[in-house]
Order: structure tokens, then sequence, then C-alpha cells
């Protein structure tokens, strides 16, 4: 089974809530690392079993750092280990992995880390992203790195913004009056006045996210039909 067809109900409490989220964090961002591993670098099998053993050996704070409690790293660590697990399974026969010598590929998976790791804190601390002297020169060095930089920072970055998404949700059901709510044709259409987001979410489950809209103005959400 894989992460996104775990079953939920529209009913879950806060808690469950942040530690559904964790889940997915921990699968989501695994995932991605195997992924750009299999697609630059990995050859063979014993390669990927290494590259799996090392992802099940990280600890959750070095991937989603903003799930500090006991409760949400020990959910993280669940949905890192079904990433590993399952990413595995899909390749326990080898196909897909790379039979041909390394031209240039990158071997330091030292620095690879470090970037991944500095991903990670910016977007934590909701800043923006400045990369460290030895950061740059690996990158400045290494155009393999360099091509994967993009797609390690948006698969990051979706995982911080669905965070914000289901709190703004949580925040919803709560009462806040900060934000808006209002039925639509595709769903409860719900509006953050601060943020200029609009979630277009389901009527019976209010985490299944049917819409995402930016920098909405309070008449444009008004005006949704």
């Amino acid at each position: 089974m894989k992460m996104n067809q775990l079953p939920h109900n529209g009913t879950e409490t806060s808690d469950a809530i942040s530690e559904r989220r964790a889940r997915m964090d921990g699968y989501t961002i695994v995932r991605a690392i195997l992924q750009s591993k299999v697609k630059r670098e990995i050859r063979d099998l014993a390669e990927l079993e290494q590259a799996i053993q090392e992802e099940l050996a990280k600890e959750p704070t070095t991937i989603a750092p903003w799930h500090n409690s006991v409760v949400l790293q020990s959910a993280c660590r669940e949905g890192m280990r079904l990433a590993a697990l399952e990413f595995e399974r899909e390749h326990r026969d080898g196909r897909g992995l790379k039979r041909q010598e390394r031209a240039g590929g990158c071997r330091d998976m030292g620095a690879q880390e470090n970037i991944q790791s500095e991903i990670i804190d910016a977007l934590g601390r909701g800043v923006s992203l400045e990369m460290s002297e030895r950061a740059r020169q690996h990158l400045n060095s290494c155009a393999i790195c360099r091509g994967e930089l993009p797609s390690w920072m948006e698969a990051m970055r979706l995982c911080g913004e669905d965070e914000e998404f289901d709190e703004m949700i949580v925040a919803a059901q709560a009462g806040d009056p900060v934000i808006l709510r209002r039925d639509i044709s595709g769903g409860v259409g719900l509006y953050g006045s601060r943020s200029g987001v609009v979630l277009i979410v389901n009527p019976e489950d209010w985490m299944d996210i049917r819409g995402v809209q930016k920098n909405v103005a309070s008449e444009g959400f008004h005006s949704i039909v």
C-alpha cells in the first residue's frame, strides 16, 4: 500500500492529522532522495541496497526537523521506512537501474546529504535558502548535483507547503475567523485572509484537497462559484 493510499477519515483530531502529515513527509522526502540516487548514481542492486540502508538509518530530524515531538518523529520514521521498503520492492529485479559504468557521476554522498540538510533546515525555519560555502563549492564542481538541486528543493518545498495547508484546514475546523469558508461548486472553499491562499476541499473530508489557488484577493474568493 502506497502512502497516499493509507486510509483516513474526515473526523480526525488535530493530533492525528499532524501524525499523518509527519508520515507523509517522511515518505515523500525519502522517495525523492532514492529516486534521485537511482537516476544519477546507482548502477546495481548492491548499490541500491546500500542507499536504502542509509535512508533507514537516518533519524527523522535529519530530513524533517519541523516534526520535533517524539510522537511526530515516530510517525515520520514510519513514513521513511515505508518509502524505503516500497522502493526496494519496486526495484528488486534490477530493472531501471544503470548497467553502464558511471561517467563523471557524483560519489560525494556527504556533500549531497549536506545540501539536502541545508534545504530542509531553511524550509523548517521559513527562511530563504542560503547555501554554505561547502555546498556552493560542491555545486560549482558537480554538474550532477546542480542538475538535481531543483528537484530536491521542489520535493521538500511541497512537504512544507502541505504542512501549511493542513494547519489552515485545522484552523478552519476550529472556527478561526482568519480562515473564511463558503460552499462552492467544487466543494468547500477555505480562504486564508492573511496568506491569500484558497483551498478547495472535499466536503466529506477536508483533508482531501481538490484545488489550490494562491495570491487571491478577498473579492476574488467571494467571486468563485
